[in-house]
């Protein structure tokens, strides 16, 4: 697509699993994302830029760019490091989904965040999948201790876009759903997205640090919130989408 410029080393992607998120409800997506690939020691194989990147970086040990791809054991992680711009809204989530599935990932875990207000008994995650992945995956409720997204909740934002293409083209992806406060950042809701992810795949990720720092987390979320209205020269809000 005209303005996006992507790279990723070859052959990468191929029969991975994608697992993603974004600055939703509780910003839960984005921190889920940034604890699995500390705990999981993912090295950066990729990155995304458009014509309409916020000129937003940061250092570690070296360039942290906006949107950034890892690689650990099966799964590929896609970090958008700062929310869309609203040019980007759905023209890279539409771009980003169909160039994922033509480089052979096996399937795709999108990680959203659900307002906590509409918390049900027994039950701390929603999930929201493709036909395919329903019938790859049927014991997938019982697994996750979860139950479908109820139809009168739309999912909007990134997570709609990727979710229809998926869908379009039959292919098997997943939506995590745990209930997050949709006041401010939530690492406790990510934590339980990474807990599901766990079980779904066998692997042991702690979450222990997420909780414990929780105060960290939210400072630094902070500061990255008030770097992000500097740039873009305007008061940026909270919690996007879904």
């Amino acid at each position: 697509m005209k303005n996006i410029f992507l790279r990723v080393k070859k052959d990468a992607l191929k029969d991975k699993v994608l697992i993603t998120g974004f600055h939703g409800v509780g910003y839960t997506g984005w921190i889920a994302l940034r604890h699995l690939v500390k705990e999981m020691k993912g090295r950066r194989i990729g990155f995304l830029y458009t014509a309409y990147t916020p000129p937003f970086v940061s250092m570690e040990d070296s360039i942290k760019t906006p949107y950034e791809f890892y690689l650990a054991d099966d799964f590929v992680f896609f970090i958008p490091n700062i929310p869309f711009s609203d040019k980007e809204m759905t023209r890279v989530p539409y771009f980003l989904t169909r160039f994922l599935v033509k480089k052979g990932i096996r399937e795709a875990v999108l990680i959203g965040g659900l307002d906590n207000r509409l918390k049900e008994q027994d039950i701390d995650i929603k999930i929201a999948m493709t036909k395919k992945y329903l019938s790859n995956h049927n014991d997938v409720f019982e697994k996750l201790n979860a139950s479908k997204i109820e139809e009168y909740l739309y999912i909007v934002g990134p997570l709609a876009t990727m979710l229809s293409i998926f869908e379009i083209m039959s292919f098997p992806a997943l939506t995590l759903l745990p209930y997050a406060d949709i006041t401010r950042p939530d690492p406790k809701a990510a934590a339980v997205a990474i807990q599901k992810i766990g079980l779904l795949y066998n692997v042991d990720i702690s979450v222990e640090e997420l909780l414990e720092e929780e105060e960290r987390v939210l400072k630094e979320i902070e500061t990255i919130q008030k770097k992000l209205r500097q740039v873009k020269g305007e008061d940026h809000h909270k919690s996007l989408y879904v």
